[in-house]
């Protein structure tokens, strides 16, 4: 159930960022928004179930919501955060 969230949100991420025309604004807002949902979804399973093994997914979901709004200085630092714990939490791949 959680792996279809955070696999949701990155697919909906994606999407928003591939919806460059300017008369597809509000398919980008609906895709970021989903993307959205399911990070805050991720959050709360962060705090509440396990912070080893969601928060590298929620940095993940966070550094892409950055890089869809074109914010690459904070997603790049989200993105570095993502990696440093899957390390810290010994996830290899």
């Amino acid at each position: 159930m959680f792996f279809g969230k955070f696999y949701s949100g990155l697919v909906s991420f994606w999407v928003a960022r591939e919806t460059n025309d300017r008369k597809q604004v509000l398919t980008k807002w609906k895709w970021m928004k989903r993307g959205v949902a399911c990070k805050d979804k991720i959050e709360k399973l962060s705090v509440s179930a396990s912070t080893w093994n969601f928060e590298n997914k929620l940095y993940l979901l966070q550094a892409e919501e950055q890089f869809s709004s074109r914010n690459f200085e904070m997603a790049e630092t989200l993105y570095d955060a993502a990696i440093l714990s899957s390390k810290v939490h010994k996830f290899v791949n």
